[in-house]
């Protein structure tokens, strides 16, 4: 029986291969045609837009990114027998090219982009991928239409091909009007261009040797010491701000916002008192008491249900009292849709050697305390530094023992 039920499962799986392999492979008699359509028509805009007529495709695919079944997408590429490739976007029904794309980036780049990051007074840039269309199947720079060599401004007002990866950084002053200036590059650029993932980094020209080093410029947060603001361009050259004004939530701990086009006023958003460690104390501790000593859901490595034999009560140690966050109108909203994010910064010196904490308003969590951040003299990246407030929330300047990891035995 056993030998029986074993042919059974091969059997049964070998059927499941080969519907899966037919849905994958195969293809309707009107999809066939469809691509057969598409192929005839790259061929012909190739041979048309450069008076060829001896080249043919020698590879073709679907340009796209990997899913369950393998690469997904309606858009297509071509692998020509001269080694250029042509792409079809099914979106814009239309085929790019790779033949000339050496020769537009370099005009694009020497005689539009070059000139104006100069005027612009850059001190640091990361130059652009032009036309790039890059996923799982290939990676090309393409063009539309055909450049004669002429004028690359006119050309690429037709064109319009997207940037990607151009990352800028000028240095300014606190009270210059650096903004007006990157406003007025981007303006300058965008009958040009789609812009992609550009980032401008405004650095404060006086302490900008302290600006943390990266690989890469993208990698500079609106809290790193030495940065103004930041600048993401959309697509269609809108400037999205981060400025750098951090607000005091109490003396020595800074917030400041990374929320898209918010800088925060001084006191409108601040910490007051909400209770005493004692209070939020009883409230962990009533929580953690409300828990099961152990649930009988949980057996083995399995753990459905929270219990005291998988966790722990958060313990604070702290003379300072607990704290909630009095906010304008407009952040309370941003708060209240979980929208409001950015940076915490403690300075020792004033705050203390003592972390940040914060209990949440949720039963799941009563008996926890979380970390937003810890001490620093610059700023808390990662996990540490950076916090969503959300409403109810109570914090505490303190320490807090926590050992629910360890009983979980990870």
């Amino acid at each position: 029986m056993t030998k029986r039920r074993g042919v059974s499962l091969v059997a049964g799986l070998t059927i499941l291969l080969a519907v899966v392999l037919c849905l994958v492979g195969c293809k309707t008699e009107e999809e066939r045609a469809e691509l057969s359509a598409h192929r005839d028509e790259a061929l012909a805009y190739y041979q048309e837009k450069y008076g060829v007529k001896d080249v043919r495709i020698e590879e073709e695919g679907t340009s796209g990114s990997y899913g369950l079944f393998g690469i997904q997408g309606d858009d297509r590429y071509y692998r020509m027998s001269d080694g250029y490739c042509v792409i079809y976007d099914a979106d814009e029904n239309s085929f790019a090219d790779s033949q000339q794309a050496n020769e537009i980036s370099r005009a694009a780049t020497d005689e539009v982009l070059k000139p104006r990051v100069e005027e612009l007074g850059a001190t640091e840039v990361e130059w652009p991928e032009i036309g790039l269309v890059e996923n799982d199947a290939i990676s090309e720079h393409v063009f539309t239409t055909f450049y004669d060599g002429g004028d690359i401004e006119e050309y690429l007002a037709e064109e319009h091909p997207q940037l990607s990866g151009m990352q800028i950084r000028v240095d300014g002053y606190e009270d210059g009007y650096w903004r007006e200036i990157v406003e007025s590059f981007v303006s300058g650029l965008a009958p040009y261009v789609d812009f992609g993932d550009t980032r401008i980094v405004v650095a404060d020209i006086s302490i900008s040797e302290y600006l943390p080093e990266y690989e890469h410029l993208r990698e500079l947060s609106v809290a790193d010491t030495g940065v103004l603001g930041l600048c993401d361009v959309s697509r269609s050259g809108t400037c999205i701000w981060n400025i750098q004004h951090f607000v005091a939530l109490a003396p020595g701990v800074m917030f400041v916002s990374t929320t898209p086009n918010l800088e925060l006023e001084d006191g409108e958003i601040y910490f007051v008192e909400a209770e005493t460690v004692e209070d939020l104390q009883a409230t962990i501790d009533a929580a953690y008491e409300a828990l099961p000593d152990k649930s009988s859901d949980n057996s083995g490595s399995s753990y459905v249900t929270r219990d005291k034999a998988h966790e722990s009560r958060a313990v604070i140690r702290s003379d300072q009292p607990v704290y909630k966050l009095e906010c304008s109108e407009r952040v309370q909203e941003l708060i209240d849709n979980r929208a409001l994010y950015g940076y915490v910064r403690i300075d020792p010196e004033v705050a203390g050697n003592v972390g940040l904490w914060y209990h949440v308003d949720d039963v799941r969590y009563g008996y926890r305390m979380f970390l937003a951040a810890v001490p620093t003299d610059e700023t808390t990246r990662g996990g540490d530094g950076y916090h969503t407030p959300w409403a109810n929330n109570l914090y505490v300047l303190g320490t807090v023992e926590d050992n629910a990891w360890d009983k979980a035995g990870n």
